[in-house]
């Protein structure tokens, strides 16, 4: 069943790579333990998904206004009886293709994992893993459907300006080894696009 929407807003821009990122994928050979993630066409790509973990996960350490946050994420929690029905995310992100810098190639970088009780590295446990190089740009795109209750969505926008300036400031991090210094991103040229279902020349 189809749930009432006012508005819906479209940010789009560039996610740039400040320091290199690594979105893992299936393995499609032996030779790399971890390599990137690759669409059906064989394209570097960053899942939608591994996006919007990221938000939700900002999101909730920001915020406390559960019913906004349910409201624009989704509920993660099964429905219960005598209780509200969960409902779906009303924010979507795309699949990010990524855009190599100009001459530089996907990275191989040789790790060690660390014993933990030791401090030292465990026995066996050299791995190696594949990363976007700094420079490398990701396609962003994001929609919202904003619902018609005026205070809830006012709330949701808030929320929704917060991230964007967060993104754009650097301050969230994408992928593995962030405490190693990977993943940090930057959105620069976005741009904003907003559309009332309450307005005819929206509608045609």
């Amino acid at each position: 069943m189809a749930r009432p929407l006012s508005e819906r807003l479209t940010i789009t821009g560039i996610l740039l790579c400040k320091t290199p990122l690594h979105i893992g994928g299936l393995p499609d050979s032996i030779e790399v333990d971890m390599p990137l993630a690759r669409n059906g066409q064989g394209e570097l790509y960053v899942p939608g998904t591994s996006l919007a973990g990221i938000f939700r996960a900002w999101m909730e350490r920001h915020f406390n206004h559960i019913e906004a946050l349910e409201e624009l994420l989704g509920s993660q929690q099964p429905n219960q009886p005598n209780q509200p029905k969960r409902t779906a995310s009303r924010m979507l992100i795309e699949d990010a293709k990524v855009t190599l810098p100009t001459d530089l190639p996907e990275e191989l970088w040789d790790s060690v994992s660390i014993d933990r009780r030791w401090g030292t590295v465990a026995d066996g446990k050299k791995f190696d893993r594949t990363v976007l190089p700094k420079g490398s740009t990701l396609d962003f795109r994001l929609q919202v459907d904003l619902p018609k209750d005026t205070e809830l969505a006012n709330t949701m926008q808030a929320m929704l300006g917060y991230m964007m300036k967060a993104l754009q400031a650097g301050q969230m991090v994408l992928g593995a080894a962030s405490t190693r210094g990977l993943g940090q991103v930057q959105l620069i040229a976005p741009q904003l696009r907003r559309i009332d279902w309450n307005q005819k020349k929206s509608l045609l």
